[in-house]
């Protein structure tokens, strides 16, 4: 098997480089909404880490949405954090402390994790040569839904970070044929199933290049290797989720549940997911253009596919065939899966991100498969560069839609203004706020709380509860108040509540929820 191509100078520049502008997208607005409006998921992950380091129990007492160890490393990284804090006088004891201030410090640790990510993925595109290792980097540092996604306290990212250690270890297994890479392959498995449980599908990579070897292999051989992965898998998987065998009643519940959420489909969502990666490569002034969108994103899309018409045609020669059938196999199995998976509502981007660590070296192979047949074998430097640079133009939409995203994090949001109004305004633990949606989260040092809708209670449940404040968001409101005679019950128990009430402070801004702050009367 060919193993890594050594590289040249200028690629260790390239990467270097190509590593700093990543790390840039990341960073830049890192703590965009903190620490009053996380994401709305990010209290899922944030909140049971905070009680883990709080109290020493690392159980996530019954909460199987995800795995453990996105909790047990935001739980590391707010330990260093405190300790940190407790240095600089910040604070003395976990009691002075609530989980709003750990959000930026874990959120860089994500970030970081994301860079990193990129390195791994140019380790493993040199496979294919330097220069589509370097293209496979550079994709992967300015693919958009990579980078918005490395500024929240996630599980796609740091599972993106496994699945591509575990596509880097069994190319290293499909070289060397050492047993030792495909265990450690099963374990990068096993981690990124300990991370969001659609990592499992990882467990393929290695398992395709042990299949593909070539096949004067020792049958005892492969059934070895093949259970070293599997062992590995399984061992990654409960050191760094333990409580799935520990309280095992506790995990089939969770999971259960969290099951029937997600009902099978009638059919696959394959269009959905396609189109969440031809947006990547699409200008975001046409992107709400269905025909425009699919002329802007075929460049960037048909040097994807040329990349994997490539790498397949690989397959068929001994030395590259089992390096060939891991990086085809897990995005094929991994896009059709979560097209799969749940209702048409439940179809984000971010569920087909760990895809894009093999699809950036299916691009960066392709991108030098096409400059080699333009410019033909005898080509001149000088007309190769030129043909590349046109190539690479396909990447500078997504490396707009990753700058633009960043610049929008980076903004003080609506939700935000909203929450430090509060922090300003309201008596601390005196005068008790309800809060409307998950968007704005309240430091203890305030009595609040939140619920889906306002109108789950009548105002008279509020004033017996001692409430004094407010907060309706119009992404609860308006969904009724648009179409008023199809929710004429829902709109006269809000007007209930306006009428008990008065307006002290809204604030709107266009493409934002609006949030209405309202003093009980």
């Amino acid at each position: 098997m060919p193993g890594p191509r050594a590289t040249s100078p200028f690629a260790k520049y390239a990467i270097v480089a190509i590593l700093a502008l990543g790390a840039a997208l990341r960073l830049w607005g890192i703590g965009g909404g903190l620490p009053l409006h996380p994401n709305l998921d990010e209290p899922h992950i944030m909140d049971r880490a905070f009680q883990m380091m709080k109290t020493g129990n690392f159980d996530p007492q019954g909460f199987y949405d995800y795995p453990t160890l996105p909790m047990y490393m935001s739980a590391a990284v707010m330990s260093v954090r405190f300790l940190d804090g407790a240095q600089h006088h910040e604070w003395r004891t976990l009691n002075d402390v609530w989980s709003g201030q750990f959000y930026l410090w874990c959120r860089a640790a994500i970030a970081l994790l994301s860079v990193l990510t990129i390195y791994i993925v140019y380790r493993a595109g040199i496979r294919w040569g330097s220069a589509a290792a370097i293209v496979a980097a550079l994709l992967m540092a300015v693919q958009p839904q990579l980078t918005q996604y490395a500024h929240y306290v996630l599980a796609d990212s740091p599972m993106t970070f496994f699945v591509a250690l575990a596509m880097l270890l069994s190319l290293c297994a499909a070289e060397t044929g050492l047993w030792t890479w495909f265990l450690c392959a099963g374990i990068a498995a096993g981690l990124a199933t300990a991370t969001k449980y659609n990592g499992a599908l990882a467990i393929l990579m290695p398992l395709a290049a042990l299949v593909a070897l070539p096949s004067d292999s020792a049958l005892r051989w492969r059934t070895a290797a093949a259970l070293a992965v599997i062992a590995g898998a399984v061992a990654g998987f409960v050191i760094a989720a333990p409580y799935t065998v520990l309280n095992l009643p506790a995990f089939l519940n969770g999971f259960g549940d969290l099951l029937s959420k997600y009902p099978p489909p009638a059919e696959g969502k394959y269009d959905i997911y396609l189109k969440h990666i031809r947006t990547v490569f699409v200008p975001p002034s046409i992107g709400s253009d269905y025909y425009l969108s699919r002329i802007a994103a075929t460049p960037g899309f048909l040097l994807l596919l040329a990349g994997g018409i490539t790498i397949a045609v690989q397959m068929r020669a001994r030395q590259t065939r089992a390096a060939a059938f891991a990086i085809l196999l897990f995005p094929v199995a991994y896009f059709w899966f979560v097209s799969n998976q749940g209702g048409v509502s439940m179809t984000f981007d971010r569920y087909q991100q760990a895809i894009w660590p093999a699809l950036s070296i299916w691009f960066g192979v392709g991108v030098i498969f096409v400059r080699d047949l333009v410019t033909g074998p005898r080509g001149s430097a000088a007309r190769r560069r030129i043909v590349l640079a046109v190539l690479l133009s396909t990447l500078l939409v997504p490396a707009y839609h990753a700058y633009a995203e960043a610049q929008s994090l980076a903004e003080v949001q609506t939700a935000e203004l909203a929450g430090q109004w509060l922090l300003d305004h309201v008596r601390k633990g005196a005068e008790p706020v309800v809060v409307e949606s998950d968007w704005i989260h309240l430091p203890p040092v305030l009595k609040s709380g939140n619920t889906n809708s306002l109108i789950g209670a009548p105002i008279e449940a509020y004033r017996a509860q001692g409430a004094v404040y407010l907060v309706t968001c119009s992404c609860e409101t308006e969904k009724y108040f648009d179409r008023p005679e199809q929710h004429p019950a829902e709109v006269a128990a809000y007007k209930r509540i306006y009428a008990a009430t008065d307006v002290v402070a809204a604030f709107s801004r266009p493409g934002e929820s609006t949030f209405t702050i309202l003093r009980i009367r």
